[in-house]
């Protein structure tokens, strides 16, 4: 019954999360936002604002705080009466020690190296308060992930876990916390041509193309690929480390 049940789970991800769009991830926050509207709410690299409109949290919260790196964006935000700031990451965040409920990053973290990501997650760890939640979007490395530019480096979900829900000191840094616990990971999908199958054989060939697009666009059979993932912690001093 335990093989059934992540199987089925894993298909029901499959089929719901092989998308590009974000809507369907920033929904995954919904769980977990605070339940005082004057907790404050940070959205890092926070574009067009569209974490916060999608889960109207403008209406519902007093103290939404959108950072991002971009003058003109900012200024777009500032014009549609939001709270939002100028920031470089990973420089300090213009917060108070444990002063922040809720920490949401979308696609951001893969355009640092890993020092600007160890001093920003040492940032976020500086800020959150005890029961404080870190939400992280961002590509897993896929066969798109270098057509940006500005992708610096692909991390796994494991590099944030070893670093904020674990002890151990034996690492290139030192751990950052060791107080967060792991909530929620939720992987995106992108689907694959079964481009390894071929013949030298013509006619062989011919074959097994058709066969592929049969299976592909008439059965829905595809191959699957992890693109990115969404990640939710839960800052708290009194928990287990987590283990992926």
């Amino acid at each position: 019954m335990n093989h059934f049940r992540i199987w089925h789970n894993s298909f029901k991800n499959r089929k719901k999360y092989t998308i590009r769009q974000r809507e369907a991830f920033y929904d995954l926050a919904l769980p977990f936002l605070p339940t005082s509207k004057d907790d404050v709410i940070v959205d890092i690299g926070a574009g067009s604002g569209g974490f916060g409109a999608r889960l109207n949290l403008y209406q519902t919260y007093n103290n939404v705080v959108l950072l991002d790196g971009n003058e003109e964006t900012v200024k777009n935000l500032q014009n549609e009466g939001h709270k939002a700031i100028i920031h470089k990451v990973p420089n300090r965040l213009p917060f108070e020690n444990k002063s922040v409920a809720l920490v949401h990053s979308s696609h951001m973290v893969e355009h640092l190296s890993h020092k600007q990501l160890y001093s920003f997650i040492s940032e976020v760890d500086r800020v959150l308060c005890d029961g404080g939640i870190f939400i992280i979007s961002t590509p897993l490395l896929w066969k798109n992930f270098y057509n940006d530019l500005s992708h610096i480096k692909p991390y796994n979900p494991v590099v944030f876990i070893k670093y904020l829900c674990e002890k151990s000191e034996q690492r290139t840094e030192k751990t950052v916390s060791g107080n967060f616990v792991v909530k929620d990971l939720t992987y995106r999908y992108t689907t694959e041509e079964f481009s390894f199958i071929g013949a030298n054989n013509i006619v062989v060939d011919f074959i097994i193309q058709v066969f592929k697009m049969v299976i592909s666009k008439i059965f829905g059979i595809n191959r699957y690929t992890r693109s990115g993932y969404t990640i939710t912690f839960k800052k708290d001093s009194n928990s287990e480390p987590s283990k992926l």
